[in-house]
């Protein structure tokens, strides 16, 4: 009986060796060396060819490492050309010419995100959603928000088994694969529903959604025309800039402008 040896290195093998797609056997060496092992399934393995056991895969190592360089290196240009002209406080800041933002955290903070990766968000209270909604294409046609107060509302609104919150978040969905979801932590540790804490954090989140949606106006606009929503509608969107403007999210001048452009000057 001939003796069995690996196809890769050609020692002998034994137990614990692997057969693989074209009946040959690999050892437990060789196939950890190519980046496979116990935790392959048994169908992946029996599809591994020799050309795949062949590869370096410290080669495969170096290429990633390599490319994860580049995209610091990328996002780093981008951190020092971000200009924030729009924020709350300093959980989220946004440069609206380039359409990017960033948010608050210790790595978070380091990473320049694009405004039109955003799908729509979430406002999270001790794990559950409390309320929803679309931002981008996914909300063309449709206001996210009644109008002010409506998140105050829909937090505030509702029955509480607890008076005390432990956690509270803006979540953010991106079509981004590598980020696919993003926080603004707001409350962090046990705090009263009366207290001061918790009605500037329910807040800042209203603030965070209404500067996120004001980013997607031109878009909004468009759903606007194509539904022939009443007149009322520009009034309406003059009192929501009114709002921030209150808030300190924008400038005098940068409301005046939109007033302007919503009135049609």
């Amino acid at each position: 009986m001939a003796e069995k040896v690996c196809a890769v290195c050609g020692k002998k093998v034994g137990f614990g060796s692997y057969k693989i797609s074209d009946g040959q056997r690999a050892c437990a060496k060789c196939m950890k060396k190519a980046g496979y092992g116990m935790s392959t399934s048994f169908n992946e393995i029996r599809s591994i060819t020799l050309d795949d056991l062949k590869k370096d895969a410290k080669a495969d190592k170096k290429a990633l490492k390599l490319e994860k360089k580049e995209q610091q290196k990328e996002n780093a240009n981008r951190l020092k050309e971000f200009k924030a002209d729009l924020k709350v406080s300093s959980y989220l800041l946004i440069d609206s010419k380039k359409r990017q933002f960033k948010i608050k955290g210790l790595l978070n903070g380091l990473t320049i995100y694009d405004l039109d990766s955003i799908r729509g968000y979430e406002i999270v209270e001790n794990g559950g959603s409390v309320t929803s909604g679309g931002l981008g294409r996914a909300a063309v046609g449709a206001l996210t928000f009644g109008g002010a107060g409506a998140i105050v509302g829909a937090v505030t609104g509702k029955k509480h088994s607890t008076s005390i919150v432990e956690s509270m978040q803006v979540k953010i969905l991106m079509s981004d694969i590598d980020n696919p979801v993003l926080f603004i932590d707001l409350i962090s540790s046990k705090t009263k529903r009366t207290s001061i804490i918790y009605k500037t954090a329910v807040k800042d989140a209203e603030k965070i959604i209404y500067l996120l949606e004001s980013q997607f106006k031109e878009s909004a606009d468009i759903g606007v025309q194509e539904s022939s929503l009443e007149p009322q509608s520009s009034a309406d969107e003059i009192r929501k800039f009114k709002e921030l403007l209150d808030d300190g999210i924008i400038t005098k001048e940068e409301f005046e402008e939109k007033k302007k452009d919503l009135l049609g000057l």
